[in-house]
C-alpha cells in the first residue's frame, strides 16, 4: 500500500473566489510514532464513550450502545497492538491502522454470527477515525485561501441544511440546552467537504454542551460576508481563561479550568483547526471565563 500523499501545491483548479484547490491527501505526517498511534486509539474510545454517556443520559440507550460499541474496538488490543507494532517496525501510520483494520474486519466478517459481520464496518469506521485524529494532530495549519483537499471530497454544500442538520441531532443529546441556529434564508451553497464540516460543527456543539454544565441556550449563527461565510458557535458556559486561549487549538491542550472536572482528550479543537486550515479558512475564539464561548469559523465559499 502506497504512503498517503502529502501536501505538494499544485493547483488543479485556480480562479475561484477564495483561492487555488490543490491536490492533496488528509493523512496522517510520515513521521507519526507509535505512541502517536496508540495515544489516537485512546482519543477515538475517549470521544466515543463520552458520547455514548451523553445519548445514554438522554434515553437514547439503543444509540448509544452502537456508539459504546466503537468505544470498545477502539480500545481493544487485538486492534490497537498489531498497528502499534507495526508503526515501531517501521511502517507508517496510515498502512499500519488500516492494515489492522482490515485484518480485525476480516476475521469478523468471516464468522457465521450476522452480529458480527456487521462489527467488520464499525472496525472501519474506527481505523478512519483514527487516521483523522492523526492527520489533525500532525498537520500544520496553511494559509487562510489555500484549499488543500482532495478534489473528489468537495461538492456544493448547502451550509445552513447542514448546520441545521447536525443542530437536530446534537439537541436530541441533551435536554438542558436549546441549540438554535439563525443565518440567511438558505440555500447557502459553497465548495466544501460536507462531511468533514459536519464534523467541525458537530465538535463545536459538543463542547458547547460539554462545557456548559448548567444548560442554556447554545445559538449557531451563520452570516455570508462577500465570497466568505462566518459561522459563530456561542454558548453560556464556564468560558476559557485568558492564559490558555493562546493553545487551545494546540493537540493535546485543554483549559486550566476544565482539566480536573470534565472529561476530554484535547484533541477535538485540533482536528476542528485542520479541517477548517484545509479549507483555507480561519477559526478563533473569544471567551470571558464564566460568561461563555464564541468560536468564530471563516470560510471561503470557493464557487468560481
Amino acid at each position: 500500500m502506497s504512503q498517503p500523499a502529502r501536501f505538494t501545491g499544485r493547483p488543479v483548479s485556480e480562479g475561484t473566489a477564495a483561492g487555488r484547490l490543490y491536490a492533496a491527501a488528509a493523512g496522517p505526517p510520515a513521521d507519526a510514532t507509535a505512541e502517536q498511534v496508540r495515544e489516537a486509539f485512546a482519543a477515538v474510545a475517549s470521544d466515543r464513550h463520552d458520547l455514548a454517556e451523553r445519548l445514554r443520559g438522554a434515553g437514547r440507550a439503543a444509540e448509544a450502545d452502537i456508539i459504546g460499541v466503537a468505544a470498545l474496538i477502539a480500545a481493544d488490543p487485538a486492534l490497537v497492538g498489531p498497528a502499534v507494532t507495526a508503526v515501531a517496525g517501521g511502517t507508517d501510520a496510515a498502512t499500519a491502522v488500516t492494515d489492522a483494520t482490515e485484518a480485525q474486519a476480516a476475521v469478523l466478517a468471516g464468522l457465521a454470527v450476522p452480529e458480527m459481520a456487521e462489527r467488520a464496518g464499525d472496525v472501519r469506521q474506527v481505523g478512519r477515525a483514527v487516521i483523522d485524529h492523526l492527520a489533525a494532530a500532525g498537520a500544520p495549519p496553511r494559509p487562510a485561501g489555500d484549499f488543500i483537499l482532495v478534489r473528489r471530497e468537495v461538492s456544493p454544500a448547502d451550509l445552513i441544511e447542514l448546520a441545521r442538520d447536525v443542530a437536530q441531532e446534537r439537541q436530541l443529546a441533551t435536554e438542558r440546552h436549546t441549540i438554535r441556529v439563525e443565518g440567511p434564508e438558505p440555500p447557502l451553497v459553497g465548495l466544501w467537504d460536507e462531511r468533514r464540516l459536519g464534523r467541525v460543527l458537530a465538535n463545536l456543539l459538543d463542547n458547547a454542551v460539554k462545557y456548559s454544565p448548567d444548560g442554556g441556550p447554545i445559538d449557531v449563527r451563520l452570516q455570508r460576508e462577500g465570497d466568505w461565510v462566518a459561522i459563530d458557535v456561542t454558548d453560556q458556559g464556564i468560558g476559557i481563561p485568558d492564559e490558555d486561549k493562546p493553545r487551545i487549538f494546540e493537540r493535546f491542550q485543554r483549559a486550566s479550568n476544565v482539566e480536573q472536572r470534565i472529561g476530554g482528550t484535547g484533541i477535538g479543537l485540533a482536528s476542528v483547526r485542520h479541517i477548517v486550515d484545509s479549507h483555507g479558512g480561519s477559526i478563533t475564539v473569544r471567551s470571558q471565563e464564566g460568561s461563555g464561548t464564541t468560536f468564530t469559523v471563516r470560510l471561503p465559499i470557493g464557487l468560481e
